[in-house]
């Protein structure tokens, strides 16, 4: 799933998301990781087509989300929130070989993850494991610490 270019904003006028360029790989799990109202949510909501980009483009294997069928694409892309309860399998059985975008909130779920993006005022400013972004981005260890998420690697 590629996201290129992608802009979005909701009908009050809100942006959430401004010139969004993310790449995950078939049968990758990215981890998106920012404060509240930084545009996770929308990420994945985008990628389900439960809204449209204002500008830019969101492609499953090489085709734009809004030449399929919305029944179809639905088949194809989950949105897995972060909620343990929800689950009667573990998230890792939920993400193994797929192509999964989760919108995490908790550090057991970054830990799963391929990758983390930190998406930080719609934008996606740093990619890399859990590790590598403690040691080289603080303002992933901003985030994790201001939510209150352990930040040791």
């Amino acid at each position: 799933m590629r996201f290129e270019g992608v802009r979005f904003a909701y009908p009050d006028g809100t942006l959430a998301l401004e010139d969004l360029d993310l790449h995950v790989r078939p049968g990758e799990t990215v981890a998106l990781v920012g404060a509240t109202g930084g545009g996770k949510s929308t990420v994945a909501r985008l990628a389900a087509r439960f809204y449209d980009t204002d500008a830019g483009r969101v492609l499953l294997d090489g085709v734009d989300v809004r030449d399929y069928p919305l029944a179809t694409l639905r088949d194809r892309v989950g949105i897995v929130p972060d909620e343990p309860f929800l689950f009667s399998m573990s998230l890792h059985e939920l993400m193994r070989d797929r192509t999964t975008i989760v919108v995490a909130h908790r550090l057991a779920t970054i830990g799963l993850a391929d990758r983390v993006v930190l998406i930080e005022n719609g934008r996606a400013v740093a990619s890399g494991t859990h590790a590598t972004l403690l040691a080289t981005e603080p303002r992933y260890a901003a985030v994790l610490a201001a939510s209150g998420r352990e930040v040791s690697a």
